[in-house]
């Protein structure tokens, strides 16, 4: 995966970044502090659930073998629409 695809993020995610992200959608399923930031129609710069995709995208991206384990599986899942 060398280009970035039609939903991602434009921006480069931090690893901070992403843990908020994933802290907001865990608390969601509790109801706890913050819930996960989604919106519809999506937005790629602040939906929890799409910079998280983003992030393991950009991590694939620069060879990190657990992201490009992690996307390939979202893509077998989803048909490879992702």
């Amino acid at each position: 995966m060398s280009e970035r695809a039609f939903w991602e993020t434009p921006r480069e995610i931090s690893h901070a970044e992403a843990k908020e992200a994933a802290r907001r959608l865990v608390n969601s399923h509790f109801r706890n502090e913050d819930g996960a930031r989604v919106s519809i129609p999506a937005n790629p710069n602040r939906d929890d659930d799409i910079v998280l995709l983003s992030y393991i995208a950009q991590r694939e991206r620069a060879g990190d073998p657990d992201a490009a384990r992690a996307m390939g599986e979202l893509r077998a899942s989803a048909g490879d629409r992702a």
